[in-house]
């Protein structure tokens, strides 16, 4: 599920729990909520609350700073791909088949982490991997072609095996990472605390809104835990545009 989906289904799951506790209540004799009963289910409910805000705490602070990661990775990277080329101007004309080259694999780069956001940046049929190769292949040959550059070849060199281990590192924080287990337990435990808060408090339209704003500000949280779980998709991305600037310093 993207974050809107789970964020609304928690909503769901939660606001529902907390009406059938009340639901439940009315339908108990007094007899059943006897005022120790109630202080145990008040007792639960406080563990249950302390212990799914901590696993929430700990699981959004981990899913943000490993957006940040990739938002630093992305801007690190358009940073190198602009001193690569930097390296290449000062080869000169020699060089202009490599900027193409790299043009290229920037573009692909591009399409391939922003695919929804990029669709019609046009690219060819040749994967960045092979691009990539090419890329280390022409550097390899520019010593033979133009000998006193070799400090400055030996520099793009140095750049583009930097602008591999970046790339790689975006590659790896693609995706999802956090487990459904977890977030399962999560749910089942805010659904036990809402439907002990639903049966132990009296029933009137301000416990009614109270749940309901509740249920909101924690599906709020659990969109933003699944958004930031994946920092190149969703509604929350890791921005583009240091890598377009980029791609328009190379156009230049």
């Amino acid at each position: 599920m993207d974050g809107p989906t789970t964020g609304a289904v928690v909503f769901g799951c939660l606001f529902a729990a907390g009406l059938g506790g009340m639901f439940l209540r009315a339908h108990l004799s007094d007899a059943s909520l006897t005022h120790g009963t109630v202080v145990l289910l008040r007792r639960m409910v406080t563990a249950l609350t302390l212990m799914a805000a901590v696993m929430l705490g700990f699981t959004t602070v981990s899913m943000k700073s490993s957006f940040d990661a990739a938002d630093r990775d992305v801007k690190h990277l358009s940073v190198q791909i602009t001193e690569l080329d930097r390296a290449l101007r000062r080869i000169g004309p020699d060089a202009a088949p490599i900027r193409d080259l790299l043009f290229r694999y920037t573009s692909r780069i591009v399409k391939d982490t922003w695919p929804d956001r990029h669709s019609r940046l046009p690219v060819g049929p040749i994967g960045p991997g092979e691009l990539r190769e090419q890329l280390r292949g022409a550097l390899e040959a520019l010593p033979a072609i133009i000998p006193a550059k070799a400090q400055s070849i030996s520099e793009a060199r140095v750049i583009l095996l930097d602008i591999v281990a970046t790339r790689l590192m975006i590659f790896e924080s693609s995706g999802t990472s956090l487990s459904p287990w977890l977030a399962a337990a999560l749910v089942i435990w805010l659904m036990v605390t809402f439907g002990s808060l639903g049966l132990t408090a009296p029933p009137s339209p301000i416990v009614v809104a109270s749940l309901f704003l509740l249920a909101i500000a924690l599906g709020s949280a659990a969109f933003l835990t699944k958004e930031f779980d994946d920092p190149f998709s969703g509604v929350i991305v890791v921005s583009s545009g240091p890598m377009e600037n980029a791609l328009f310093m190379l156009a230049e």
